[in-house]
């Protein structure tokens, strides 16, 4: 399911090129691949991706039943902010991992600082951009305030 999801996340995230939106960062197919991981990212759109299942997963794959009611401006928007906390929480899973392949003690205060100031981008980042509705059900913000 990992495949359908990836191939619709792409299809989304091609509207804002089709549309004329500056989307000065294209999204690498890591990243893409990443947001496919996200709990909230799957309960969201897997569900449609697999309503789609068996349509070939091009533009018009979004004008089939399960999208069509959703504008699809508002559909890329919303991906790219949940591209935009992924990235974030990635990031602060890379710090994490390399503080406990060990800093020199000297220094560990510091990363501790890093990796803190980076849980609260991230934390800050979703609960000012997602509706709070939204974002106090993510489990991903749930292993951000533990993480801290």
């Amino acid at each position: 399911h990992e495949e359908l999801l990836y191939q619709a996340l792409s299809v989304i995230l091609q509207i804002g090129d089709d549309d004329g939106v500056d989307s000065s960062t294209p999204e690498t197919e890591e990243e893409i691949q990443r947001l496919c991981t996200m709990q909230t990212v799957k309960s969201l759109f897997l569900p449609l991706a697999l309503c789609s299942e068996g349509i070939s997963v091009d533009q018009s794959f979004i004008d089939g039943n399960a999208w069509r009611n959703i504008p699809r401006i508002s559909m890329y928007n919303f991906v790219k902010t949940l591209m935009k906390v992924s990235n974030l929480i990635h990031r602060v899973d890379t710090m994490e991992r390399y503080l406990k392949l060990g800093s020199r003690e000297k220094s560990l205060p510091l990363c501790c600082a890093v990796v803190l100031e980076a849980v609260n981008d991230a934390i800050t980042s979703i609960t000012s951009t997602l509706p709070p509705g939204m974002y106090q059900d993510m489990p991903e913000l749930s292993g951000l305030y533990s993480a801290a």
